[in-house]
């Protein structure tokens, strides 16, 4: 059997001043609001890439439209406003047609309709018919489509007494067909919640938002969300960085 040997126990006792607890306190108090006020920024939640994608040599899409899966009627007009110009300016590895380009050259052709159908089967039922897909593309002299969705919009503030944050939500995905299959060769789809971190600013045309709500007696204070108008520009800009930095 194994002995053990016991022996006298020691304690240490250290001497902190009241001054070092207090800054202590102070410190800890600090970090857990700038853990509150961060906000989740990163690059895109999921990636779907099909092993073919090199091999279909894409190189230019047509912009069909956003797909908005989410109640506020608005959603699709502010993520358009941002996602259109971005798609040009923003990435350099596609050349894309936008649909409003798009529309004009089917209709030239004498087939707006088409364009018009392969637009309403995708708002409608979030699928592609590949002869539709295809016949376009030839049109348009593009490889493939891409279509973008709305899967989440949300601002939601806190109550003063409420220990939760207020918080502004926008989940987003951008999509490439290839119009020979009907086949989703990619796919990108980024989730973003945002927490108030001050005052945020925001691209011309939106301006800027800082309100507060004071709960009575207290003075407590509870910021307002981000607008979604911000935290919509930055998916977009993650989604477009994602599509750009696609290998050939």
């Amino acid at each position: 059997m194994l002995a053990i040997e016991k022996g006298p126990i020691h304690v240490v006792r250290f001497n902190v001043s009241p001054g070092f607890l207090r800054a202590l306190f102070v410190i800890l108090i600090l970090a857990s609001m700038g853990c509150q006020q961060a906000s989740t920024v990163g690059g895109p939640s999921q990636v779907f890439i099909d092993p073919s994608f090199t091999e279909r040599k894409i190189e230019s899409l047509v912009f069909v439209g956003t797909y908005s899966g989410v109640m506020d009627d608005q959603a699709k007009n502010i993520v358009n406003a941002y996602l259109v110009p971005l798609l040009t300016s923003e990435q350099h590895r596609f050349f894309i047609v936008n649909d409003q380009q798009a529309r004009t050259t089917a209709q030239k052709a004498g087939r707006e309709d088409l364009f018009t159908k392969v637009q309403d089967v995708w708002m409608d039922h979030r699928k592609v018919d590949p002869n539709q897909a295809k016949e376009l593309c030839e049109i348009l002299h593009v490889d493939g489509l891409l279509y973008a969705s709305i899967s989440a919009w949300e601002r939601e503030k806190a109550d003063w007494k409420s220990e939760q944050s207020s918080f502004s939500r926008v989940g987003m995905s951008l999509s490439i067909v290839d119009p020979k299959d009907g086949r989703r060769v990619w796919e990108v789809h980024e989730d973003l919640r945002k927490e108030p971190g001050g005052q945020a600013v925001f691209s011309e045309g939106f301006g800027t938002e800082a309100a507060e709500s004071v709960a009575p007696h207290t003075g407590a204070v509870t910021a307002d969300p981000p607008r979604q108008e911000f935290v919509a520009e930055e998916v977009v800009r993650i989604l477009i960085a994602s599509l750009g930095s696609l290998s050939r």
